[in-house]
């Protein structure tokens, strides 16, 4: 409900009820940075959004419903859900009901819905009611759509050409689901994911990165549920370069005046450019601040403050966008890091010299990377430390027994087969944590981890020859999607929730970083799961002192509204 009444703003839904007179409803919302209206009067204008925005949402919801039950959730499940994602994609907040966000769900038409639910989120509701009305031809001539248009057609195929150049979602399929699924995301400034952060890191180039960034600083259109600069402000202050341009060119004696569609037909006027180039102005100076606040955090982990983290067996070398000293600017603004893609190889980044350099922090005793300068050493030094690890190499092979034959197995029962490949015919047992945040390295790996399953068995493609489970990291929030056979999710017995701890699985299979059968979803193809132990639940007891104080708070909420009520009355 918060999510709702914040997305349309307090002071619309206090007017749409009539909680506030004309005179101060007006001055309110006018305050919120709403000064047009869909018709004369604020109270009916407030209403409208409100009526427009309902029914968009009760629409949503019940295609959304449909959705669910199909991919096979329970009934009361299914509505909660999608009530919430009709809510947050209209009022492009971008809270999800689960923690992968809409990865969860594993289906692109479930996507194309909440795609088209930003977009009209994102629209000025003005243009909505003049759609209402029938006018369809000012909506379609308005500067606002043709400038989102446009704008979202250039950036799609920047983003394009950026996702192309990553050979992990060269595909066009990849490239259409993911790619333009973010587009939508980001502008409308929604923030819903079909990728995890760790692909957002890890598999996206820095130019695609760099795109989505400027995509949620335009956001949508004034007057909507998006945030940004707006796109009334792009296109006016796109209308004055024009405007310059023609002054320029045109004889002394010509007046130049430059007209542009907004409800109907108005001119350029010099104080509507004004207010667009100031909010621009302050908008970039933030921006330029941020970024000069993260360059000097970069310079100082690239002094030696970034440490070395990861869980288990992993250990993840987090490294900076440092070229000899210096820092990217769109690293600094984004705070990224590339990670490592070859997992415990220490290699030099470009070509200027420098290294990465591993040593012991002098305060917590961590492994720490540090970046440095390459030094050529002096000649003798040199020449002791060649000799030196030659004579170290020497004894180490003439003290070495003689090395067995391959038909020969070595004593003890950890015996070592000297003739296995290095293919990927280990089973790593790692973690779900491990694996929310690998790199490239566990990529195509047989892996296996144990883990709580949670949320729902959710239908694979059509067929329902397969289904996606969501397994949890017992005592920590990191998930991993689960690919498996309706055989294999056959055995889990008890789904986690509130109150229900779900079947704890082993499951062995083959992680993809970027999975190239599920259009660049990370996930984890199962081969064998067993069960390690079944779901429980937990019932709680019904304890009437925990809703004291909401209780409390509530009444005294209704008593100063009435108090407020009988003053204003008073007044009159």
């Amino acid at each position: 409900m918060m999510h709702l009444l914040g997305g349309f703003g307090l002071i619309v839904v206090a007017l749409s009820f009539g909680l506030f007179g004309k005179r101060a409803g007006a001055s309110l919302y006018m305050s919120e940075g709403r000064s047009e209206h869909v018709v004369p009067n604020v109270v009916q204008t407030t209403q409208f959004i409100a009526k427009i925005g309902m029914g968009m949402i009760f629409v949503a919801t019940v295609i959304l419903t449909a959705m669910c039950l199909f991919l096979g959730m329970e009934p009361l499940r299914a509505f909660l859900q999608s009530l919430w994602l009709a809510i947050s994609g209209f009022t492009t907040g971008g809270f999800a009901p689960m923690s992968q966000s809409v990865m969860y769900y594993h289906w692109f038409p479930l996507e194309i819905v909440l795609m088209l639910l930003m977009l009209l989120g994102s629209i000025n509701f003005v243009l909505h009611s003049e759609m209402w009305k029938g006018h369809v031809e000012v909506f379609f001539r308005d500067l606002e759509i043709r400038t989102m248009v446009l704008w979202l057609a250039v950036m799609t195929c920047v983003l394009a050409a950026s996702l192309s150049a990553s050979p992990e979602f060269s595909s066009l399929p990849a490239m259409l689901r993911r790619g333009l699924f973010m587009v939508i995301s980001a502008f409308s400034t929604t923030g819903f994911q079909n990728i995890t952060t760790n692909e957002l890191t890890t598999a996206l180039s820095s130019g695609a990165f760099f795109v989505l960034a400027i995509l949620m600083a335009v956001g949508g259109s004034g007057g909507s549920t998006s945030g940004g600069l707006k796109f009334s402000r792009m296109g006016i202050i796109m209308k004055s370069i024009v405007a310059t341009i023609k002054e320029a060119l045109a004889p002394d004696s010509a007046r130049v005046v430059v007209s542009y569609n907004h409800v109907g037909r108005r001119i350029l006027s010099p104080e509507v450019v004004k207010e667009a180039m100031t909010v621009f102005v302050l908008y970039v100076a933030t921006y330029a601040v941020g970024t000069l606040v993260g360059d000097r955090a970069w310079l100082r982990g690239a002094a030696g403050h970034f440490r070395i983290g990861g869980h288990g067996q992993q250990r993840r070398r987090v490294v900076g966008a440092c070229r000899s000293g210096h820092v990217s600017v769109v690293g600094a603004l984004l705070h990224r890091a590339d990670v490592g893609r070859s997992s415990g190889i220490r290699h030099p980044v470009g070509s200027g010299g420098g290294d990465y350099r591993v040593a012991q922090s002098e305060k917590a005793g961590v492994e720490v990377m540090r970046w440095g300068t390459r030094q050529p050493l002096p000649l003798p030094i040199a020449f002791v430390r060649f000799v030196a690890v030659l004579a170290v190499l020497l004894a180490a092979v003439f003290a070495l027994p003689a090395a067995a034959h391959a038909d020969e197995p070595a004593e003890g029962d950890n015996a070592v087969n000297t003739q296995q490949l290095p293919d990927s015919s280990f089973i790593y047992d790692t973690s779900i944590v491990d694996l929310s945040g690998a790199d490239a390295y566990y990529d195509n790996q047989t892996v296996q981890v144990t883990g709580e399953v949670i949320g729902d068995s959710i239908r694979a493609g059509v067929s329902g020859r397969h289904r996606w489970i969501t397994l949890s990291s017992q005592g920590d929030s990191a998930t991993i999607s689960v690919y498996m056979s309706n055989e294999s999710a056959s055995k889990i017995d008890t789904f986690g929730e509130y109150g229900t701890t779900g079947t704890i699985l082993q499951v062995r299979g083959t992680f993809h970083l970027v999975c190239a059968d599920h259009e660049g979803q990370s996930d984890l193809h199962a081969e064998a799961v067993t069960v390690i132990a079944p779901g429980e639940r937990h019932p709680d007891e019904f304890d009437f002192n925990a809703f004291v104080p909401g209780i409390v708070v509530v009444v005294v909420g209704l008593v100063m509204l009435g108090v407020f009520y009988w003053l204003r009355e008073r007044q009159r």
